[in-house]
């Protein structure tokens, strides 16, 4: 006859084994063109003062030296009603709230006087 401490046993190396987790994900794997990071030199600036923005952007090779990254600064005030980081218009392609920087994967220019309003 099988104890007691023998099937409290079993049953818990049961338990282990259904419990192995799904190692199978592919999240980290790059399959398209992707902008991971942006760095800003200096990472805190006045308003108005010379800033420089980095993008580093991958591919399925590695990092791109050249991309057509469109940069901007986008003056539009997040609405309280949005749960988001930022507001949805500074995703668009164009609008009066935003006012081009350049384009590439490093660009130079200067904050808005009024962007820490």
């Amino acid at each position: 006859m099988v104890t007691a401490s023998v099937r409290i046993a079993g049953l818990s190396v049961l338990l282990l084994v259904g419990c192995k987790p799904n190692l199978d994900q592919t999240v980290s794997i790059i399959e398209s063109p992707i902008v991971l990071a942006v760095r800003s030199d200096p990472p805190e600036g006045a308003p108005a003062s010379p800033v420089q923005f980095t993008a580093l952007y991958v591919d399925d090779t590695g990092p791109v030296v050249q991309a057509p990254l469109d940069w901007a600064f986008c003056s539009a005030r997040d609405p309280l009603a949005n749960l988001g980081p930022v507001n949805p218009k500074c995703l668009e392609k164009a609008g009066t709230w935003l006012a081009p920087l350049g384009v590439g994967v490093q660009v130079h220019g200067k904050l808005p006087d009024d962007g820490c309003r």
